[in-house]
C-alpha cells in the first residue's frame, strides 16, 4: 500500500513539475523582460507613453544643470570641480548618449546574461545526471521518499521564488524608466548619482543569478537521492541548497541588494538617504 501511494504521489508531484520546470528556466525573464511576461497587454506602448515623458524631462535637466554649472563656475566662480568647459561638453555629450543609446545596450547585455544562465542549467543537468524528465522513474525506484520530498520543496520553494521575482521584475522596470534621469549624474567628474544607479541594476543582476543557479544545483542534487545506493543525504543538501537560494538576498544585503522583508528602522534611515542623495544629485 505504501509503494502504491508512492506511486501515484510520483504521478502527482511529476505532473505538476512539467509546469514547474519551464517556471524556473523562465525565471530569468520574469525579471528582466517584464513585457514579455503579460499576455494580452501592450506594455510597450504603455512604457513609450511614460518614458516619452521622462525623456522630456531628463533632457530639460541635463540643459539646466550644464547652464546652472557653467554659470557657477565662469560667472560666479564658486564651483571649480569641473573648470574644464572641454570636459563640461563632453560630460554633456555622454549624458545625452547613454540615455538615448541605453535601451539598446541594456537588451544586448541582458541577451548576455540569458545565455550565461542557460549554459550553467545545461551543464549543472549534464553534470549530476539529474533533470526533472525522469523524475517520475527516480522515485518509484528509490520508493518516492527522496525525490517526492525533494519535488514537494521545489514545487512550494518556486512558487515563492516566482512571486519574489515578480516583484523585483516591476522594481527594475521602474529603474530602467529612471535611468535617463539618472544620466545627469554623467555631468559631473564623479558620475554622480548615475555611477549608484548602475551599480544598483548590476547588483540585481548578479543576485538574481545566484538566486537562480543555487536553486538549480539544490534541485539537481536533490533530485539524485535514493535510499539504497548511499546517496539518501543528496535530498537534505538539495534541500538546504533551495532554501539557500530564497535567503541569497538577505545573504548579500551588505553588498548586494536590501532583502526583500524586515529592515527595520536601519532599512528605512537607507532608503531616505538614498531618496536624499539621488535627488541632491538630479539638481546639484
Amino acid at each position: 500500500m505504501p509503494v502504491i501511494f508512492c506511486i501515484l504521489l510520483a504521478a502527482i508531484i511529476s505532473a505538476l513539475l512539467a509546469f514547474a520546470e519551464p517556471m524556473l528556466d523562465g525565471m530569468f525573464s520574469v525579471v528582466f523582460d517584464v513585457a514579455g511576461q503579460i499576455p494580452g497587454v501592450d506594455w510597450q506602448l504603455i512604457v513609450r507613453g511614460i518614458s516619452d515623458v521622462i525623456y522630456q524631462a531628463a533632457v530639460y535637466l541635463m540643459i539646466i544643470k550644464f547652464l546652472v554649472k557653467m554659470f557657477n563656475t565662469y560667472v560666479l566662480w564658486s564651483d571649480g570641480e569641473d573648470a574644464d568647459p572641454i570636459q563640461m561638453v563632453t560630460n554633456f555629450a555622454k549624458a545625452a548618449v547613454v540615455a538615448f543609446s541605453f535601451p539598446y545596450i541594456y537588451r544586448y547585455f541582458i541577451g548576455i546574461a540569458q545565455g550565461m544562465i542557460n549554459a550553467i542549467f545545461s551543464n549543472i543537468t549534464y553534470a549530476t545526471g539529474t533533470d526533472l524528465n525522469n523524475f517520475f522513474e527516480g522515485a518509484v525506484s528509490s520508493l518516492g521518499i527522496g525525490p517526492l520530498v525533494v519535488g514537494i520543496v521545489f514545487l512550494v520553494e518556486i512558487i515563492i521564488m516566482y512571486f519574489s521575482f515578480m516583484k523585483r521584475g516591476i522594481e527594475l522596470e521602474m529603474m530602467i524608466l529612471g535611468v535617463p534621469l539618472a544620466c545627469t549624474g554623467l555631468l559631473d567628474n564623479d558620475k554622480g548619482i548615475f555611477k549608484s544607479y548602475m551599480n544598483q541594476m548590476v547588483k540585481i543582476l548578479i543576485t538574481v543569478m545566484f538566486q537562480l543557479i543555487i536553486m538549480k544545483v539544490g534541485l539537481a542534487i536533490g533530485l539524485s537521492a535514493g535510499i539504497f545506493d548511499g546517496t539518501a543525504m543528496n535530498m537534505l543538501w538539495g534541500i538546504a541548497g533551495m532554501f539557500l537560494s530564497l535567503n541569497v538576498p538577505h545573504i548579500m544585503s551588505e553588498w548586494m541588494i536590501a532583502s526583500g522583508g524586515g529592515g527595520g528602522g536601519m532599512s528605512k534611515i537607507y532608503t531616505i538617504s538614498m531618496v536624499g542623495r539621488a535627488v541632491k544629485g538630479l539638481i546639484r
